[in-house]
C-alpha cells in the first residue's frame, strides 16, 4: 500500500452546497454510462449501513476507464485492502483526490491503477479501470464518494454532477403510522386513530432512496428528511430532518423506510406524503384521517 500526504481540512457542507449552486455543476461523471448504471444510490440501505456514495454496476466486458471528476491533487493511493476509520468499507484498489475547492473524491474497487503519486491532475484524467478488488457484492463496479472531512459528512454526488436525464421511479406503498407505544396503523384501512405523535413509514425500495421525503398535515409541512448529506453525529452516520436520524431509525426493518414524524391533532386531518428524486420528480399520497 502507498500512502501520501493527509487530506486537508474542508469547508462545511452548507457552504459547499451554496457554492456549487452558484457555479452549477462543477464535477464530471467518473465513468461513462454507455453500458453501466448506478446500482446503489446515496442514502440507500447497503449491508446494514447507509450507502455514502454511488455504486456503479460492473459488466463482464472489458474494464471501464475511470477519470478524475475535477482537477485536484492525488493524496492517497491504496493498493491493498485496508480498514479505515473515515471510509465505510474496504475500498480495494482506490485513489483519493483532494480538490482546490476543498472537497475530496474517492474512487474505489478499481482493478488497475494508472495514477501518479502526489500529482496534481486535471479533470478527465484517467486514473484507473473498474475492477473487483473491494469487498463488495457481485457485479459491483466503481465505488465513488465525495466527502467533507471538516464537517464529518459525505455529500450526495448527484448534487455536484450534471443531472441525469432520467431516474428510477419512486414508489409509495404500504404506508403505516407507528405510535410511541409501538402500535401500528395501516392508514389504507384505518381512518380513525388516537391524536398524538407518530412515526410514518413507507415500503423501502431496494434499488433507490428518495432525495427527499416530506410530510404535510392540513397543508403545512411538518417534516422533511433530506439525503443531500450524511453526517457523523455521536459516532453515528445520520441524515437530517426535524431531528437527525441514524440508519436504524431510517431503516428499522429491511422492508421499511422512515419518512418522517407526524403530529395529528384532534379532529379531521389531511395527511400528505411526498417522495422526491434529485431531478424533481415527485410521488404523493393523501389520506383523510380523524384523530380522537
Amino acid at each position: 500500500m502507498k500512502r501520501h500526504s493527509a487530506i486537508s481540512p474542508l469547508k462545511t457542507a452548507a457552504v459547499i452546497l451554496m457554492f456549487f449552486s452558484a457555479k452549477a455543476f462543477s464535477f464530471d461523471w467518473p465513468v461513462t454510462f454507455t453500458r453501466e448504471g448506478i446500482s446503489c444510490h446515496f442514502g440507500q440501505l447497503r449491508g446494514g449501513m447507509f450507502n455514502t456514495g454511488l455504486i456503479f454496476e460492473r459488466t463482464e466486458e472489458e474494464p471501464k476507464e475511470i477519470s478524475s471528476t475535477e482537477e485536484g491533487r492525488i493524496t492517497i493511493v491504496l493498493e491493498e485492502h485496508e480498514e479505515s476509520g473515515w471510509f465505510e468499507s474496504t475500498l480495494g484498489n482506490a485513489v483519493i483526490i483532494a480538490h482546490d475547492d476543498e472537497l475530496t473524491t474517492v474512487y474505489g474497487n478499481l482493478e488497475k491503477l494508472s495514477s501518479p503519486e502526489n500529482a496534481y491532475i486535471d479533470a478527465g484524467v484517467k486514473i484507473g479501470k473498474t475492477g473487483k478488488s473491494a469487498w463488495s457484492e457481485k457485479n459491483t463496479g466503481l465505488e465513488f464518494q465525495i466527502s467533507d472531512a471538516k464537517d464529518n459528512a459525505f455529500i450526495n454526488p448527484l448534487i455536484l454532477m450534471p443531472r441525469l436525464s432520467s431516474h428510477p421511479a419512486l414508489t409509495l406503498f404500504d404506508i403505516v403510522l407507528e405510535s410511541k407505544n409501538g402500535r401500528t396503523y395501516d392508514i389504507n384501512l384505518i381512518k380513525n386513530l388516537p391524536a398524538g405523535s407518530y412515526n410514518l413509514y413507507r415500503k423501502r425500495q431496494d434499488y433507490i432512496a428518495p432525495y427527499k421525503t416530506s410530510i404535510y398535515v392540513n397543508g403545512a409541512e411538518i417534516e422533511s428528511v433530506t439525503y443531500d448529506t450524511i453526517k457523523f453525529k455521536n459516532n453515528r452516520l445520520c441524515v437530517q430532518g426535524t431531528d437527525t436520524y441514524s440508519v436504524k431509525e431510517i431503516y428499522p426493518a429491511d422492508a421499511r423506510q422512515f419518512t418522517g414524524q407526524v403530529l395529528l391533532p384532534h379532529g379531521r386531518n389531511t395527511l400528505t406524503i411526498t417522495v422526491s428524486d434529485i431531478i424533481g420528480n415527485e410521488k404523493s399520497l393523501t389520506y383523510n384521517l380523524t384523530a380522537y
